[in-house]
């Protein structure tokens, strides 16, 4: 089946609603849906979301650690710009300039160090920006899966943990994880 033609469950429509919110929230520009390898964060979710949203792939950039995981997110629109992480930080913030989204994938799997250079590129983009054009930024992950450290991505908002991200905290809205799983054919649940 393609993704198109499966219909949300529960649990994304409920993420799907909470995204529709902070998509049209002016004031939050970060959000992290995450969900175990098979619930459908990209194939179903990542779909639905920009289809209800009217987001055009054209404004949007997918980004992942690595080029496998990025090819993965081409699949939802080839319209859409797909780049590594790595090299995403090594643009001009005028390359961002009708970006209206980006879809950090497998978020859990980049380490600290990479992951704050990111928040910290996002803020220098949204400072040149008017309060009603934020970039926004899209984090999906698995939380047991892919890890580039010991460290939990959502730690990094901890009041106790660091000074770099705690402010960013205000800015996220954590939906609602999916749980259940969608499919069959992902290896972490087929070699379990």
């Amino acid at each position: 089946l393609e993704a198109s033609q499966l219909s949300p469950t529960y649990q994304q429509e409920i993420a799907l609603r909470e995204a529709f919110e902070w998509w049209n929230d002016k004031k939050m520009f970060l959000s992290y849906l995450k969900g175990v390898a098979g619930t459908g964060k990209t194939s179903v979710f990542l779909k639905y979301f920009m289809d209800i949203n009217k987001i055009s792939y054209d404004n949007t950039i997918f980004s992942a650690h690595n080029d496998s995981a990025t090819n993965t997110l081409k699949q939802i629109s080839d319209k859409a710009v797909a780049l590594p992480i790595k090299e995403l930080l090594s643009k001009s913030i005028d390359f961002f300039e009708k970006t209206n989204l980006i879809v950090l994938d497998e978020v859990n799997a980049n380490d600290r160090t990479t992951f704050l250079t990111f928040l910290s590129f996002i803020q220098d983009i949204n400072l040149k920006r008017d309060e009603n054009n934020k970039l926004k930024v899209l984090f999906l992950g698995d939380p047991t899966q892919l890890k580039a450290t010991e460290e939990q991505f959502i730690a990094l908002f901890s009041k106790d943990y660091t000074k770099h991200a705690f402010p960013f905290r205000n800015y996220l809205k954590i939906f609602s994880p999916l749980t259940v799983a969608y499919r069959s054919d992902v290896g972490a649940i087929n070699n379990a």
